[in-house]
C-alpha cells in the first residue's frame, strides 16, 4: 500500500459498502463482497495488484464501467480491480487510429472520433466502457456496416498477465 498510488478499500472500512454499491450502474445491486476494492491509477499499480493478489491467492474481478447486468466483477472474497481511472484517449489522425482506456465510455469515444471524422462501432448504449464491451466481442449497430464486431478493429492491446507481466499483444504474438 505504501507505495501505491490508487487508492484500496477494504471490507474494514466506513465507505467499503458505498463504494461496493457504486461498482454497478443499476439499481438492483448484488450481494457479493470483495475483501478488496481496489482503484490503480496507472500500469504500475495494476502490477502491483495483480502480483498482490497472487501472493494472497486472491481471485481477481476487473471493472472498466460496471455495465455488467449481472455484476460479474462484483465477486466474494478475492479482489475487485476497478480500472475507472483509465480512460486516456490518444488519436492519431494520420494512421487513422487510437490508444484508448478501458474505462472510455461509447459516448466518450464516439465524440473524441467525431471530433476529428473519425468513427469506431462503439456500443448502442453509450455508458458502456470499452474494456468489458470489447470482451464480449463488441456488437454494434453500425457493426455490420463496418466489418463486423468492434474487436475486428482492435489492432494490439497492453495486458497485464497473471504472472504480474505488462505484455503487448497484437496479431503477431
Amino acid at each position: 500500500k505504501n507505495k501505491f498510488d490508487g487508492k484500496i478499500i477494504s471490507r474494514d472500512q466506513k465507505d467499503y459498502e458505498s463504494w461496493r454499491r457504486s461498482m454497478s450502474w443499476q439499481i438492483r445491486k448484488t450481494n457479493r463482497r470483495p475483501e478488496l476494492m481496489v482503484q490503480p491509477m496507472s500500469n504500475r499499480d495494476v502490477i502491483d495488484a495483480v502480483n498482490f493478489a497472487s501472493d494472497y491467492d486472491l481471485q481477481i474481478g476487473i471493472r472498466t464501467g460496471g455495465h455488467s447486468w449481472v455484476h460479474s466483477s462484483v465477486r466474494d472474497g478475492g479482489m475487485l480491480l476497478d480500472l475507472r481511472h483509465f480512460k486516456d484517449i490518444e488519436i492519431d489522425e494520420k494512421n487513422e487510429s487510437a490508444i484508448v482506456g478501458p474505462a472510455v465510455t461509447a459516448r466518450e469515444l464516439a465524440a473524441a472520433l467525431e471530433k476529428v471524422g473519425m468513427a469506431f462501432p462503439v456500443a448502442h448504449c453509450s455508458t458502456v466502457a470499452l474494456g468489458g464491451y470489447l470482451l464480449g466481442g463488441g456488437q454494434a449497430w453500425n457493426g455490420s456496416s463496418w466489418g463486423g464486431a468492434a474487436c475486428n478493429s482492435v489492432m494490439a492491446l497492453e495486458v497485464v498477465n497473471a504472472a504480474g507481466e505488462l505484455i503487448h499483444v497484437n496479431e503477431n504474438m
